[in-house]
């Protein structure tokens, strides 16, 4: 069965939950480079296994160092690395070896041949094992952009707001976000500070005027930790810190430069 890719939207990203002081405004920053990315494990086209239903998870953040977050590739719309954190945090009686290889691995779910199928296993089936291992962690860091099919952001729809020297964006509080298995990503973040400082009024001067014209673009990584998973298929997590990198123009146009970063 021919896979069909879900591509994942997010309307606008918001802000994390950790108060990084000095470090939350937003700061002038020259062109980077395009990040690089990691080929993601194939998925297989049937559903996730459903599972006992999980207590309802909690979501207070928490202060875990960025550098223990696991980077994932979410350049492919499929997410199969949201399936595999599902079955791993999931509770009640686990999936079988045939259940997790016909969810996981394409060549064992469309080979029809018993002993060829049979044969598969020795092959796919430590493939399974390492990633389910991979992602029985917490903390994961997800790229956000139009450069990626999963979380796109769209930039500021609302305009510079004074009082608090800042710019208004929506919240990602209970949003979800599903892959092409089924498995939800329901997010849960403090809504009160969805917005990005910038106290730097001659930077704030410039992202205003492009922001008033159209022409920004954002990318960076949302910093998530799991929480739970509930009905076998949503997995619910907490957005713990987010870094934004601000763009002069759409990032696909020639010339496009991160004219600022910031770290919530």
């Amino acid at each position: 069965m021919k896979l069909k890719l879900l591509a994942l939207t997010a309307a606008i990203v918001a802000l994390a939950a950790c108060n990084k002081g000095n470090d939350d405004q937003a700061t002038a920053v020259n062109p980077a480079s395009t990040p690089g990315t990691t080929a993601a494990p194939a998925a297989a086209p049937t559903p996730a296994p459903a599972v006992a239903t999980a207590p309802a998870p909690t979501s207070q953040p928490d202060n875990t160092p960025l550098a223990n977050y696991q980077a994932v590739d979410a350049s492919d719309g499929r997410w199969p690395w949201l399936t595999y954190v599902s079955v791993a945090h999931a509770q009640g009686t686990p999936p079988s070896q045939e259940d997790l290889l016909n969810l996981f691995s394409g060549k064992y779910y469309n080979e029809h041949d018993t002993f060829k199928k049979h044969d598969l296993i020795a092959t796919e089936w430590p493939v399974v094992q390492a990633q389910l291992k991979q992602y029985a962690g917490s903390y994961y860091a997800i790229p956000l952009g139009s450069r990626y099919s999963g979380l796109q952001v769209m930039m500021f729809a609302q305009p510079y707001d004074f009082a608090s020297k800042s710019f208004p964006v929506s919240s990602v509080d209970n949003g979800n976000y599903i892959n092409v298995q089924n498995v939800a990503l329901v997010l849960k973040e403090d809504p009160s500070i969805a917005r990005i400082p910038v106290s730097d009024e001659n930077l704030a001067r410039q992202i205003e005027n492009m922001r008033s014209k159209s022409s920004l673009d954002l990318e960076g990584t949302l910093y998530i930790r799991i929480d739970g998973v509930t009905n076998g298929n949503q997995v619910h997590a907490t957005v713990e810190h987010i870094h934004y990198d601000v763009y002069d123009r759409f990032i696909h146009l020639p010339g496009a430069n991160k004219i600022a970063q910031a770290d919530i």
